[in-house]
This record gives C-alpha cells, sequence and structure tokens, in this order.
C-alpha cells in the first residue's frame, strides 16, 4: 500500500508583543525614535539619566537582543520579544522543532503501522515515554511498554489484510501534526482496539478518521485518535440508522468529495 502525501496546511507560531504586569516592552530602535520626537528636549546629561531611568522601568522578561553583564543570559518567553528584536534565544527554543520535518516522521509512523508492518522500528519514532488514545473507545496503551503492547497485540500487523489509509487533509504547527483521514478495510479479522468483542462481521468499513499527533524533540509523543463509533456500527451492522441518528459509510464518501472539490 502506497500512503499519498496529503496537501499541507502550514500553521506557523505568532509572536505577540506583550507587556508583563501592564508594561509595555520596547526595543533599542523604539525607545531612540522615542527621544527624537520628544518636543524641545535636548540630549544633556540629565537626559541621558532619564533614557537610562527608562532602560531600567523596562518590565522583567524583556530582552534588548544583549546579555546583561551583570549575569547569564536567560530565555524568555516568545510572547514577551517585541518585534524588532532580534533574540538568539527564540531560535534556540524553536530549533528542535523547526529542524525537523514533522511531516515526515509521521509519513514513517505510519508506514511502519501499515505497511512495514514493524512494531520496533514504530517504536523509534516516539519519545521514551509516549501514549496512543483511541478516544471513542478508551484503547491504546500509555507509557512506552504498553503502547509496544498495544501495537504488537492488537494493531500493528493486525489490521485486515485490505486497509487502506486515504489521506485527505495535514495540518503541520510547531509541534504538533493532525492528519485527516479515511480509513478503510474489510472487517474480517477481530479490532479488539475498535470493536473489542465483536467477531468479524464481512462487512466493509470507510470511517473518517483523525490522528492528532504532539511531538518533542523530533519525536512524537502522544497520539489522539478520533472516529465517528457510530458510523463504525452502522457500518457493520451492529446499529440501525433507521432507528438512532446515525449514518454509516455515507460520512467518508462525502468527506472525500468535498476534498477533492476543495483541491
Amino acid at each position: 500500500m502506497s500512503l499519498v502525501d496529503p496537501g499541507h496546511v502550514q500553521i506557523k507560531s505568532i509572536h505577540t508583543t506583550e507587556g508583563v504586569r501592564g508594561r509595555t516592552c520596547y526595543s533599542p530602535s523604539t525607545m531612540k525614535t522615542n527621544i527624537k520626537n520628544m518636543t524641545g528636549f535636548a540630549l544633556t546629561h540629565a537626559a541621558v539619566i532619564v533614557v537610562f531611568m527608562m532602560v531600567g522601568a523596562m518590565a522583567p522578561g524583556c530582552v534588548s537582543g544583549q546579555a546583561h553583564e551583570s549575569g547569564p543570559e536567560t530565555t524568555a518567553r516568545p510572547n514577551m520579544h517585541s518585534e524588532n528584536m532580534e533574540s538568539k534565544d527564540v531560535a534556540m527554543t524553536d530549533s528542535r522543532s523547526e529542524d525537523v520535518d514533522l511531516g515526515a516522521v509521521v509519513e514513517a509512523h505510519m508506514e511502519h503501522e501499515f505497511v512495514d508492518r514493524d512494531v520496533d522500528a514504530t517504536m523509534l519514532t516516539m519519545t521514551d515515554d509516549p501514549y496512543v488514545f483511541n478516544v471513542p473507545m478508551l484503547t491504546g496503551g500509555f507509557g512506552a511498554e504498553s503502547v509496544r503492547r498495544f501495537y504488537t497485540k492488537e494493531f500493528v500487523g493486525k489490521m485486515p489484510a485490505d486497509v487502506k489509509v486515504t489521506p485527505i487533509s495535514r495540518t503541520v504547527g510547531k509541534d504538533r501534526v493532525v492528519d485527516e483521514l479515511v480509513l478503510s478495510f474489510t472487517h474480517d479479522v477481530q479490532l479488539d482496539f475498535m470493536l473489542p468483542g465483536v467477531p468479524p462481521t464481512g462487512k466493509y468499513v470507510e470511517l473518517p478518521y483523525v490522528v492528532v499527533m504532539k511531538f518533542e524533540n523530533g519525536k512524537i509523543a502522544h497520539e489522539h485518535i478520533y472516529w465517528d463509533q457510530a458510523s463504525l456500527l452502522v457500518q457493520v451492522g451492529l446499529l440501525d440508522p433507521t432507528l438512532v441518528p446515525a449514518v454509516g459509510a455515507d460520512q467518508a464518501h462525502r468527506l472525500v468529495e468535498l476534498a477533492d472539490w476543495a483541491r
């Protein structure tokens, strides 16, 4: 099975200039402009003192782009930086995420799950203490040993032979990837993480499927996975859509149509 690259939607973090305790943070260039615009004000020795008093009154956490001589440079929170500031701290903080192609990590992770069916390779794409949470049925694994056990006994290599993953969209953030997919398969094996205790029905399933992956240091820290359990139950014949407000494969069909139309 080949995994088609989804359309990427890049979301960049927006750093806002924000004062601390109601104060406004200024960059050196902003202060220089303010001084030039002061009507009737001459830069005498007294004015220089005023300038230094203004610098001293800058809110804690505001960074001028230079280290203080009195102590080591500290890392400020991104939302405390002025837009005009050049801070090495922000670059150092963001470098681990920016240097890693998170989408490529997700592709490798999914290929190990569905194509290679290799638990060890799948685990290598994750942190030392990950978790996987299938929200509709509260299944998955919490911690490395539990995740490995879940992959080994219930997921990797345990899916139906005709399982297919169809990408709809991908949203990539600073440390998070959200994949919108359609998961298709014939229910010819028991899938306890989705349908615990339900024997194979032989029904074909097409199910919208959303995976939210959180990253730490370029590896997957956790996965939150969502699907519509009512739609799944309708498709395997365990829920009558004439008796409850639920739909089956029409969900996936309409989603694919809209995705194709939007492109």
